[in-house]
């Protein structure tokens, strides 16, 4: 890598500044963070552009402002290196978070369809039960309202021949 590409990839790092200053004036880790009365862990994530390690991004600012006066860097200008790594990282976020309720919707859409093709299944065999049932029922009332016919009209046959016997035996008296 050439020397102007290893220039451009620090000039966006801030973390990257702040520990080649750090190194340039012969400070450890551990001086430094004795200094500004932090824990080394703190001035390592610094320098490793670790934002997560902060709760909030002013603590990280004011840790940014004193490391940049003890190590003699121009505060201004590397607060802004570190709003636009900040902005870069919040929008990444953002997108991860877009990204995952989209995801989520897709989940819970594919969710739907399954439970509503269940549904419709069940609903289905339900309404071809129901209808079986009435048609059994149907039937069964069909046959007994034919037998019941047929009853009656045998009933009805042998009354005919008892009333057709009492004509007759009318007609022979009279006759």
């Amino acid at each position: 890598m050439s020397e102007s590409n290893t220039d451009t990839d620090i000039s966006s790092q801030p973390g990257k500044i702040l520990k080649a200053a750090r190194d340039e004036q012969g400070l450890s880790v551990e001086q430094l963070a004795n200094e500004l009365h932090l824990r080394p862990s703190i001035i390592e994530a610094i320098e490793a552009g670790q934002f997560d390690t902060f709760e909030n991004d002013v603590f990280l600012k004011g840790y940014y402002r004193s490391y940049c006066r003890l190590v003699n860097l121009h505060e201004a200008r590397m607060i802004e290196l570190l709003d636009q790594q900040l902005l870069t990282r919040q929008n990444e976020r953002a997108s991860q978070e877009q990204e995952r309720k989209a995801s989520e919707t897709a989940r819970q859409r594919k969710l739907l369809a399954k439970r509503l093709t269940a549904a419709g299944v069940l609903i289905t065999v339900l309404l071809a039960v129901i209808l079986g049932l009435v048609a059994a029922f149907t039937d069964d009332a069909d046959i007994g309202a034919a037998d019941a016919q047929h009853e009656k009209a045998e009933a009805g046959s042998d009354l005919d021949s008892s009333e057709s016997r009492e004509i007759k035996l009318k007609a022979q008296e009279s006759g």
